[in-house]
C-alpha cells in the first residue's frame, strides 16, 4: 500500500510543513510505516529521507545528509539487531546522530539494556512512545493522510485527518541511551 502525508509540525523553534510518500514493502507491518512517519515528523528539522540507501551494508528507514554529503542523521525503526547497532553506531561521521525509534517504553528498555556493550554506546539514542499510541496511529493510516503535529518538549500530540475521519493522539517522547543506564521516563 501507498501512503501519502502531508504533515504540519509545530515546536518552540517554529512551524514545518512536508509531504512524505511511503510505499509498504511486501510484509511490511503497519506498525513499521507509523514509526517512519514519527522519525519523519519528529526529525523535520534535518529533511529526512525515507529508506534511502546510504552506500553501506546496512539501510537506515530515515536519513539524512550534510552539505558535504556524509550521512549526519540515521534513524531505525522497530526491531534492529545488537550487532547492527554497534556497527552503525562506529561506521557513523563523529558528528552524526543515530536514533532508533521503539513502540513502547518496554520495547525501548529492553534495547537499552541489551544494547549497553556495543561499540560507542554514546552515540545510541532510543526514543519510544506510551502504549498503545504507534498501534492506533498504525491503525488509522489511509492512503491520503493530513497530520498536525505539536511538539512540546517531550511530548507530542498528533492530529491525524484521513477517510475514517479526525483523531488527536498524544504520547510522551521517553528517550534512552545504553550509554547511560538510564531508567526509561520523558525528558526533552
Amino acid at each position: 500500500m501507498k501512503y501519502t502525508c502531508t504533515i504540519t509540525r509545530h515546536s518552540s523553534r517554529g512551524t514545518l510543513r512536508g509531504k512524505t510518500v511511503l510505499r509498504a514493502a511486501p510484509g511490511e507491518v503497519s506498525w513499521h510505516i507509523a514509526l517512519k512517519i514519527l522519525g519523519y515528523i519528529l526529525f523535520m528539522p534535518h529533511a529526512p529521507r525515507i529508506e534511502e540507501n546510504v552506500g553501506w551494508h546496512f539501510k537506515p528507514d530515515l536519513a539524512a545528509y550534510a552539505p558535504d554529503g556524509g550521512v549526519s542523521l540515521w534513524v531505525d525503526c522497530g526491531n534492529i539487531a545488537v550487532r547492527k547497532i554497534s556497527r552503525v553506531a562506529a561506521w557513523l561521521p563523529a558528528a552524526a546522530e543515530f536514533h532508533i525509534l521503539r513502540r513502547t517504553v518496554r520495547d525501548a528498555s529492553l534495547l537499552c539494556a541489551s544494547a549497553r556493550a556495543v561499540r560507542r554506546p554514546e552515540r545510541v539514542h532510543i526514543t519510544a512512545f506510551d502504549n498503545g499510541f504507534v498501534h492506533t496511529l498504525a491503525d488509522m493510516l489511509d492512503a491520503t493522510n493530513r497530520m498536525e503535529a505539536v511538539l512540546d518538549n517531550h511530548r507530542l500530540a498528533l492530529t491525524v485527518t484521513c477517510r475514517s475521519g479526525t483523531a488527536t493522539l498524544h504520547s510522551a517522547l521517553h528517550r534512552l541511551t545504553p550509554a547511560s543506564g538510564n531508567p526509561a521516563r520523558p525528558r526533552s
